[in-house]
């Protein structure tokens, strides 16, 4: 992704906090290893997706105060990016971000607690608990 079109994702509150895109850090991961995998084509289609900018507003399930800080890389030759999001902002961020961050716990099954004498659960895993989320915002 083009540094410009990352740097005017930054933004800056009120009282000078800088949220949104944080930091942006090279990257030394030679390009040339995504030009040996079998599956370029799908690896590009999956990249040029990924690099899509979308609007979305950032949202913590758990804490309506908290913020999320998390890095982003996905492909080699992209520069390794931070982000920090606040709770209910808007933000136009890289697609693959957004799908990363929304598919973070989704996979991760609660265990039930309860057990049969036989040691079997007795009730259903429960989806996890979802804390942080990007919705599209049109």
């Amino acid at each position: 992704m083009d540094i410009k079109k990352l740097e005017s994702m930054k933004k800056k509150r009120e009282d000078g906090f800088e949220h949104g895109l944080f930091s942006i850090l090279p990257n030394d991961v030679p390009v040339k290893k995504m030009e040996d995998c079998k599956k370029k084509d799908l690896l590009e289609k999956n990249k040029k997706r990924d690099e899509e900018i979308i609007t979305a507003r950032y949202v913590n399930r758990k804490n309506p105060n908290g913020k999320l800080e998390r890095p982003y890389l996905k492909y080699p030759g992209d520069y390794l990016t931070k982000w920090i999001f606040l709770n209910n902002e808007i933000y136009k961020i890289p697609r693959g971000l957004a799908d990363d961050t929304n598919n973070m716990h989704r996979k991760a099954k609660k265990r039930s607690d309860l057990l049969t004498p036989s040691g079997v659960a007795s009730t259903l895993d429960q989806p996890a608990d979802i804390e942080h989320e990007f919705v599209g915002v049109i």
